[in-house]
């Protein structure tokens, strides 16, 4: 585990999730960002893997945090593929997914579950 061994005097917790990242990668799935309502189960459940061995609880995290950038992008698709004349730039690329990921943070929390996604969407730093 990347953070345990602390090389730098910053930044060990970026390069750890880039180095998860670029696993996810080798493997064919998309890179995912912790996402703001994520980061305080994915910081505790990372210092429970460190302090008890016991990685159950991360991998449950970053796993949902996976599982909801996977949902989010098939949406996506299956969205363009009814209606691929809706996508006229990059912008509107990007809104489409924010609302993809807004749906599915509203279909999670009608389950009860904790979604981690970032409610705003990826589309809010562009500007329009």
């Amino acid at each position: 585990m990347f953070e345990n061994i602390h090389p730098f005097m910053d930044g060990n917790g970026r390069t750890g999730r880039q180095l998860l990242n670029f696993m996810l990668l080798k493997h064919g799935y998309r890179p995912v960002a912790i996402k703001y309502e994520a980061k305080r189960d994915y910081a505790r459940s990372l210092e429970t893997w460190q302090v008890d061995g016991d990685p159950v609880a991360f991998c449950s995290v970053f796993l949902d945090c996976v599982e909801q950038e996977e949902h989010a992008f098939i949406d996506l698709v299956e969205g363009l593929r009814r209606k691929p004349d809706a996508i006229r730039s990059k912008t509107d690329l990007l809104d489409r997914f924010g609302d993809t990921l807004r749906k599915n943070l509203a279909r999670q929390d009608g389950d009860g579950k904790s979604a981690g996604i970032d409610r705003e969407g990826p589309g809010r730093h562009m500007s329009h």
